[in-house]
């Protein structure tokens, strides 16, 4: 956001003005009157109103963009779309006008929670708390189990690895990712697996086909992204991964990591699937391994929503 002036006859007139991104290729501006010799500094204290107007003018742009660029589905319909863009905003000028200190204290307890849930899915038993103590890097319990902890550190390091510049979709650095997480914990070969696995009581892709299908699935994902809603290509990217299963062992953690590398990497907050849904969660999985996504794309909607409203509604 910037300050314009607009000088007439004596008086000066001040106006706030932010270029609003809706694609490579399109900009929008939302201008505001701010009033008459009016400091740019002392806006934001004053009158915090015009900020609260720029956020509203910016959702009712994005939405109408949105809707008009993608398809509806049983999912995401125009109710669901804008909604997802009103969070989009909230979250994108919340981390604008917070501290950094109070950004990393922000991603840190996301991290932590996320962490926690996605490695309690797999089976790891260490306590919340535990993990928080990790992630600020002080000692845990000398009773905590030590593959689950090796399993957070491992997993702190692959959430900063996804969220650096040095990470793009690639089988290289979808392999590096798996071997990430399973460092030191886990007696499994790395890399695309050579034998056939059932998760619960589906198959999962062949291995003799697995290269081929992650192929597939890089090339069909650096296409949608152009072309399909962020939300909807990230849930639909961690549909197909888990469906494929490409590794012996780490494919749910993996899978919820490369999920949130897109939301985040599209100016949208992550989300966070909690093991208490854990049953929920796999029973979805089954249903779309049977021809049926749906439920599981507004299972993986709820579990967005309800992260925001936990981590970025209130800030």
């Amino acid at each position: 956001m910037y300050l314009i002036t607009k000088k007439l006859g004596n008086e000066q007139y001040y106006y706030v003005v932010k270029n609003i991104r809706l694609d490579r290729n399109t900009w929008k501006k939302i201008t505001i009157y701010a009033g008459k010799n009016l400091a740019f500094a002392k806006l934001k204290s004053i009158n915090k109103d015009i900020f609260e107007e720029i956020k509203r003018r910016e959702i009712e742009l994005r939405s109408e963009y949105i809707i008009s660029q993608y398809k509806q589905d049983r999912v995401l319909n125009n109710d669901e779309l804008k909604k997802l863009e009103s969070m989009r905003v909230q979250y994108d000028a919340t981390l604008a006008e917070i501290s950094d200190d109070t950004k990393k204290l922000l991603f840190d307890r996301f991290m932590a929670r996320f962490i926690y849930e996605s490695n309690a899915i797999e089976g790891s038993k260490l306590p919340l708390k535990e993990v928080v103590k990790i992630v600020h890097h002080k000692k845990p319990s000398v009773y905590s189990e030590r593959r689950d902890v090796q399993e957070v550190k491992n997993s702190i390091v692959a959430f900063n690895f996804i969220n650096s510049n040095a990470f793009k979709f690639s089988h290289s650095n979808i392999i590096k990712l798996q071997k990430i997480i399973l460092a030191n914990t886990a007696d499994v070969n790395f890399g695309y697996r050579k034998v056939p696995i059932i998760v619960g009581n589906s198959l999962t892709s062949k291995p003799e086909s697995i290269r081929r299908e992650m192929i597939q699935l890089l090339e069909w994902y650096n296409t949608s992204k152009h072309t399909e809603h962020p939300v909807r290509a990230a849930f639909e990217f961690h549909i197909r991964f888990e469906h494929i299963h490409p590794f012996e062992d780490g494919n749910g953690r993996v899978g919820r990591l490369l999920m949130n590398k897109i939301l985040m990497g599209n100016t949208y907050p992550p989300l966070i699937v909690k093991n208490s849904n854990r049953k929920a969660y796999f029973n979805r999985f089954e249903k779309s391994t049977a021809g049926n996504p749906v439920p599981l794309k507004r299972f993986l909607l709820n579990c967005f929503k309800a992260t925001y409203r936990e981590f970025f509604a209130n800030l």
